[in-house]
């Protein structure tokens, strides 16, 4: 389900900016004279969830999802904790760590971590690939991507999507992390994950 009237910041190599997301989760931020790339930061209103993403490149504009998916690609990327990186930014390090290949090869470990759980590979691209999301007012719209997220949702809860997230960060093996992922979503069910985002337009100007 869309998150709508969340505030989003981003921090970039160069400038900041935010935005604050539509009924159908997406919004549109500006960061003015700006440089990729950025970490992109939404909070939930209704919880104060906060999850993340990575806008690499060298243009002046880009497309980028905010969902569990990009915030555990961030976690790999940057080799810690998403939220303490956005608090503490550093743009040298953002900018030597958020590559594409860095991003290229987060993701196929997120891959390799949820075989078996669910099936990432449809998906081409967790941050680029356009994400349709289901709203309050239509409920049964989200596409192929947001019913994985449905997916994912139902298999981790918040506190588990965290723990994962953590052991992503501390580039522990694809292997150990796979085995903590069967371990969690074998244990007794409880509560879902906070929903996900809408595709996003970052442009930095």
């Amino acid at each position: 389900m869309a998150i709508a009237g969340a505030t989003v910041t981003g921090k970039c190599k160069v400038g900041t900016g935010t935005a604050t997301t539509l009924t159908n989760g997406t919004f549109t931020l500006t960061v003015t004279d700006g440089q990729l790339p950025c970490v992109l930061q939404v909070t939930n209103p209704a919880d104060g969830t906060k999850l993340h993403t990575l806008v690499s490149g060298s243009g002046n504009t880009a497309v980028a999802n905010i969902t569990p998916l990009t915030e555990m690609t961030t976690a790999r990327v940057l080799g810690s904790e998403p939220n303490v990186f956005f608090a503490a930014f550093d743009a040298a390090a953002a900018t030597q760590k958020v590559t594409t290949a860095n991003i290229t090869a987060a993701q196929t470990a997120i891959g390799l971590v949820f075989t078996g759980t669910i099936d990432t590979t449809g998906i081409g691209n967790f941050i680029t690939t356009p994400l349709v999301v289901a709203t309050q007012g239509s409920p049964t719209s989200g596409d192929a991507q947001d019913k994985l997220l449905d997916a994912l949702k139902l298999k981790l809860t918040t506190a588990q999507l965290g723990t994962v997230t953590t052991a992503l960060a501390s580039n522990q093996t694809a292997d150990a992390i796979k085995q903590t992922v069967i371990s969690l979503t074998t244990a007794p069910s409880a509560p879902p994950v906070a929903n996900a985002g809408a595709a996003q337009s970052v442009v930095a100007r």
